[in-house]
């Protein structure tokens, strides 16, 4: 998943790939190395005004406390991904946190629940110790889900390049209107359950992500 950080203190650059920044500065962090990740600074609404690599202890993904509508216009803007998300004070709970996703809904607000151990956990998860490692769960279980949520239609046929190798999955061919269930997700290909027309899981395969689409956004064109 996409997280949005915020700088905690300004930082000058020491280097022609080091990105200098100022205290209250928003980042879209693009890969992780160690100390140092590699980042594009944002202004509030989501414009890249700036590529480079950060110090992490300089970032912090809580984002303070903003009214819920900022939240959204900052998650909706085109340069975030589906699953980007802020973690921000309640404004109705000043002792609460919610965490805002983006999504096809296409906001979805989570609000972080403690209990009487002070752990943390939403209306139906495990219970966390320190938000970071409720966050952490967050982060591996929603980027499935993000997926899940929808029933998927091959848009053209395919044909099979990599043959399935005894005791691993590979690629499986299949035709144009299939319908599938996606189980997880990576850049190019995604793991599926063929299904039928009544939801009858058919078999388990590694399908190019590029050739399927919603079934909602079919339904939903002209």
């Amino acid at each position: 998943m996409q997280a949005i950080y915020v700088a905690m203190w300004p930082f000058e650059a020491r280097s022609e790939d080091e990105m200098s920044f100022d205290k209250g500065d928003l980042f879209d962090v693009l890969s992780r190395n160690g100390d140092w990740w590699k980042a594009r600074r944002i202004d509030k609404n989501g414009r890249v005004l700036g590529t480079g690599i950060v110090p992490s202890n300089y970032l912090e993904w809580f984002y303070g406390t903003i009214p819920r509508s900022k939240t959204e216009t900052l998650l909706m803007c085109s340069e975030n991904e589906n699953g980007a998300f802020l973690i921000c004070r309640s404004e109705k709970d000043t002792g609460g946190y919610v965490i805002s996703v983006k999504s096809w809904t296409p906001v979805r607000h989570f609000k972080v629940l403690q209990d009487k151990e002070k752990k943390y956990h939403f209306e139906a998860s495990q219970h966390f110790f320190s938000l970071m490692d409720l966050v952490n769960h967050f982060i591996d279980c929603f980027s499935v889900s993000l997926e899940e949520e929808s029933l998927y239609v091959a848009l053209w046929d395919f044909e099979a390049r990599q043959q399935e190798e005894e005791g691993q999955e590979g690629e499986v061919s299949f035709q144009r209107g299939d319908q599938f269930k996606v189980l997880g997700c990576s850049e190019e290909c995604w793991k599926v359950q063929k299904i039928d027309q009544n939801g009858k899981v058919l078999s388990s395969e590694i399908v190019p992500c590029n050739y399927l689409e919603r079934a909602e956004s079919l339904e939903a064109q002209p």
